[in-house]
């Protein structure tokens, strides 16, 4: 990929290590921390679906049928897992190696952009971000599902004491990721269609409430070896 960023090659590099061992890693903090977050999410979408780091294609069992679905991941192996697993299930999805940070889906193409569980291995999650609206058509929506802190005390201290497990799998049981919150304005995200599910919140965020944000690389990351 042209243009990638040395951080971009490194975390493609990390992906690429850690694809042939990620459905293993993951299913436990699926059931876990995010049980029912992934389905919601994609209950939501429609039309033609744009899937930002889609990984090994773990939402692909609960795109709603009908949907156009295009994907991209930085990771080409991730890629080729995620191709399978759509062959395995049926479905006509475009996959392909792809960087959020710099979308190539042309203008208001898509109806729905759908993020789940991603923006803290991106390096430039607010940039990511800022790609999503250029890209939607007028009426769309970001589906934006991401894990965040409990505001518990005691559910923080075990959140924290998972980090080094969690780390394994390139994710984070802690920290949210810096865009979450900022993709849109006046709390929108509690005014849109939103779940809480367990450690992690999901929102569907029209287009009208999505506003720009300022690019830049979020201070720490979740990925392993950072």
């Amino acid at each position: 990929m042209s243009g990638m960023t040395s951080e971009t090659e490194r975390v493609r590099g990390i992906w690429d290590k850690l694809a042939p061992r990620y459905e293993k890693d993951i299913k436990f903090f699926e059931r876990m921390l995010f049980s029912g977050g992934r389905s919601w999410a994609c209950s939501q979408a429609g039309g033609v679906v744009l899937e930002i780091a889609v990984g090994t294609g773990r939402n692909l069992e609960y795109s709603p049928p009908g949907i156009q679905l295009l994907g991209i991941d930085v990771s080409p192996r991730m890629i080729a897992i995620a191709q399978q697993r759509a062959l395995a299930l049926g479905h006509q999805a475009d996959l392909h190696v792809g960087d959020a940070q710099a979308l190539d889906i042309p203008d208001e193409s898509v109806d729905t952009v759908i993020s789940t569980l991603s923006l803290c291995s991106i390096p430039d999650d607010r940039k990511a971000v800022s790609e999503v609206k250029p890209v939607l058509r007028p009426g769309g929506r970001f589906i934006l599902m991401e894990h965040v802190a409990s505001p518990l005390r005691l559910v923080r201290v075990f959140q924290k004491a998972l980090d080094w497990i969690a780390v394994r799998t390139g994710q984070s049981a802690v920290r949210p990721s810096s865009s979450g919150p900022s993709v849109v304005s006046g709390g929108a995200t509690q005014a849109s269609p939103h779940r809480s599910v367990s450690w992690s919140r999901a929102a569907a965020i029209p287009y009208r409430q999505l506003r720009p944000v300022e690019s830049r690389r979020h201070g720490s990351s979740c990925l392993p070896g950072t």
